[in-house]
């Protein structure tokens, strides 16, 4: 395996790990004091927010009875589109994990890797939503 196989594959094993510590970070930053007097004493007509895995902070646009955009900065991923409810083309869509020019077509080897690995990022989602409803509550 190549040194860029082997700091893909360890971002993957470092995926559980990165996504509690987001969604700690988030809903830390929701129980911060200037936060709560935010949401008691403030309104707002459009909540903006940042898409990285904390998706339960869509409740803050619910408590402002608010609209929310989601603003994502990288490429859309399985769980990007999974999150807006774009339909996602990994057939013909390279993901980020999968080497090569987005602009060339995929080689059938290139395909099936990046059918595993939206398989893989499908179970990590799993896992995710359930982080996500321990913290929605």
């Amino acid at each position: 395996m190549t040194n860029s196989g082997q700091s893909r594959w360890e971002m993957f094993k470092m995926m559980p790990h990165l996504l509690n510590n987001a969604m700690h970070m988030a809903n830390n930053s929701l129980f911060t004091s200037e936060f709560q007097k935010v949401m008691k004493e403030e309104s707002f007509d459009l909540v903006i927010i940042g898409m990285f895995l904390g998706d339960f902070l869509l409740g803050v646009a619910s408590h402002f009875n608010c609209p929310a955009i989601v603003l994502c900065t990288i490429q859309a991923t399985p769980l990007v589109n999974n999150f807006v409810a774009n339909p996602s083309s990994i057939s013909t869509v390279r993901h980020a994990m999968v080497q090569g020019p987005n602009e060339a077509s995929m080689t059938f080897l290139e395909r099936v890797k990046n059918v595993v690995i939206s398989i893989i990022e499908s179970f990590a989602n799993i896992y995710r939503l359930g982080k996500h409803r321990e913290f929605y509550k």
